[in-house]
This record gives C-alpha cells, structure tokens and sequence, in this order.
C-alpha cells in the first residue's frame, strides 16, 4: 500500500515539475521594447493635451483612476492588501494620516503629487524615459492600473 502511495506521489510531481518547465519556458521575462511600450501607452492614455508628456494634473487624473480601479471592494479607501504589491508598508504609514482607515483619494492624490514631483524634470513634466528611473518606476507604481 505504501509503495502504490509512493508511486502515485511521485508521479503527481513529475507531472506537476513538467507543467512548471513548460509555463516556465513559455513565460518569458519582457523585453526593454516591451516595457517601453506598456509606459508610453499609460502616458498616451492620460496625456490631454498631446505633448507625449504626462504634466501634474494629467498625473492625478491617472492616479485617481487607479484609485478607483485598485479598490477592489468599492469602499472609500484602499486598505494596504489592495496596494501591497505598489506600495511599502513604511510609505502606507506615512501617507495614511488616519491610521484605522486607509488610504483614502486625498491620501492617495498626494503619494502621486509626490512621486511626480520627484519624478519630474526642469519643465514640471514626465517622459517615457523618465519612467524607468527610480523616481519614474515609483511614480508608475501609482498611477498604472
């Protein structure tokens, strides 16, 4: 009994290892092109006026939209297991002035003014390649959805 328990085990993982290798394979890490691509089409979706630059209030138009979007149960604010992935639990502290709640919109617009504003260069203004420094990945952590 125990050697047929063995065998079917040891299958099941054989099985389970293969699947691991071929998803592995087929998922591929994305190109530079790729992610360049996914930038400049966050800044074309929000850039009203048309200059390929995302400007302060483009900035906290599309930093509203991924409130809305990330906040998964439809309440006021976005609790930190919504944001988890975007967000340190240090920079949650800071921008969650009312600690039993959230993060609520205001909250929220502000870590994007931020983060712009780091982000920005000396025209007030953020490019595609400015979203791949370290300011611009911070910035882009907060406004994509």
């Amino acid at each position: 009994m125990i050697r047929k328990l063995t065998i079917a085990l040891g299958a099941c993982w054989a099985i389970g290892a293969g699947i691991a290798a071929v998803t592995a394979a087929n998922a591929s890490e994305p190109t530079y092109d790729d992610r360049r691509e996914i930038a400049c089409s966050i800044i074309a979706r929000h850039d009203r006026d048309g200059d390929g630059q995302l400007n302060i209030f483009e900035a906290r138009r599309a930093g509203k939209a991924a409130f809305k979007t990330l906040n998964g149960d439809r309440d006021l604010t976005l609790e930190y297991d919504e944001v988890a992935d975007r967000i340190d639990p240090d920079t949650f502290d800071k921008y969650d002035r009312i600690k039993w709640r959230g993060l609520d919109r205001g909250e929220w617009t502000r870590l994007v003014k931020d983060r712009f504003r780091a982000a920005a260069d000396g025209d007030r203004t953020v490019g595609c390649d400015q979203l791949f420094t370290r300011e611009g990945r911070r910035l882009l952590a907060v406004i994509w959805y």
